[in-house]
């Protein structure tokens, strides 16, 4: 425990379509870029230029970067790529 509060490190992992609480905000809801980069399964330097492109929502507080579970889930949702019979390449 730091300073009354558990310490957000300490928690359990977080699922990326839990939706469990995805309607009350809690600090436990808000995440690092590190955390946001093991959820995508991708480099927290992509985290950070879809931060600094302004692709995701993020909170600032004194330099430190945290992004809500709910908007890492609508991230994912808005980036699902249909279905086609068109070839890529």
């Amino acid at each position: 425990m730091i300073g009354g509060c558990e310490d957000d490190r300490v928690r359990g992992p977080v699922s990326l379509f839990d939706t469990t609480n995805s309607d009350s905000t809690t600090f436990n809801s808000y995440l690092t870029v590190e955390d946001v980069a093991a959820l995508l399964r991708i480099s927290s330097t992509t985290v950070r230029r879809m931060i600094s492109n302004r692709e995701i929502r993020f909170l600032k507080i004194r330099g430190s970067i945290r992004i809500e579970l709910k908007d890492v889930q609508a991230y994912a949702k808005e980036s699902v790529v249909e279905k086609s019979n068109k070839k890529l390449w």
